[in-house]
């Protein structure tokens, strides 16, 4: 049986960072990923944007990490040699009724020390981008773009050049607390770990099951996206978000400019109680 100090069970963006950031320091680190590699699961299907803060609650931790995390993605990808592009946002406001909500989302923004907003009629939108449509619209110029997978993995290639092991096709099947240790059941045997981080997104609740009731549920939302060519790419420069849906509590189908030169249109709102059920439907599309 294998004696680490701190498991981390998950190898997504936030199981990468953490390793990452305890490779700092002298500890004995291990990292289970079910998957084949890092990134398999939310962390590779997603738009890839790095938000700027002005969809979180004021004085929120999603604010607070929001926009803290936003100004180190500059330095960090500089760090690590992955790619950041600062493309900008224009949220739209397509008729007057939906002014109030760029209003809204300013001074949410604005409270969160979001920096630069500000509001454009469409005379001033279509100057810079003649092929939007709309009544008003907020910029959002610290608003960016990544690649989500390039990103993951230089956490983690850094975190391994640091000492940290990563046991990929690893599924955490038991997890049990024995005095100051927790005991680790795997399909690739057993372990022991001080401390464990529970780092498993859509899979959070089963793990903490092992070992305590969980006090929340998860509500699983599968979300598909169209992928434009790249020969229209020329179409748009910033990101286009249409208000939020409020209702839905989600931003809405977007257009997100890619690291690679595509666009992708999206995503769909879908719950469902399968999670694992990735699947890309014609209804949606």
């Amino acid at each position: 049986m294998r004696n680490f100090e701190v498991a981390i069970i998950g190898g997504g963006v936030v199981g990468c960072a953490i390793a990452r950031e305890l490779s700092k320091y002298d500890a004995k680190v291990v990292v289970f990923e079910a998957g084949s590699d890092v990134a398999s699961g939310a962390s590779k299907a997603n738009s890839g944007v790095i938000h700027s803060g002005i969809n979180s609650p004021p004085s929120s931790l999603k604010a607070i990490l929001c926009v803290k995390g936003n100004k180190m993605f500059q330095s960090l990808s500089e760090e690590l040699s992955f790619p950041v592009k600062w493309t900008g946002k224009f949220v739209i406001a397509k008729n007057e009724e939906e002014v109030d909500e760029l209003k809204r989302l300013m001074e949410t923004g604005m409270k969160n020390e979001v920096e630069n907003l500000e509001i454009k009629e469409e005379n001033e939108v279509k100057k810079l981008e003649p092929n939007i449509s709309c009544f008003s619209a907020l910029w959002v110029p610290t608003a960016g773009i990544t690649s989500p997978y390039e990103f993951t993995i230089a956490l983690a290639e850094n975190a391994v050049e640091n000492g940290v092991t990563f046991l990929l096709e690893t599924e955490v099947n038991g997890l049990e607390k024995k005095g100051d240790t927790f005991s680790i059941k795997t399909n690739r045997g057993k372990f022991k770990a001080d401390i464990v981080i529970n780092a498993s997104g859509l899979n959070c609740r089963k793990i903490i099951s092992m070992v305590e009731e969980p006090d929340f549920e998860i509500y699983s939302c599968r979300g598909e996206y169209l992928v434009l060519d790249k020969n229209y790419r020329y179409l748009i420069n910033p990101m286009i978000y249409p208000v939020p849906v409020k209702e839905m509590g989600v931003l809405g189908v977007h257009l997100t400019p890619t690291i690679e030169g595509n666009i992708l249109i999206g995503p769909s709102a879908e719950f469902i109680e399968d999670f694992s059920d990735t699947a890309t439907t014609r209804k949606m599309m």
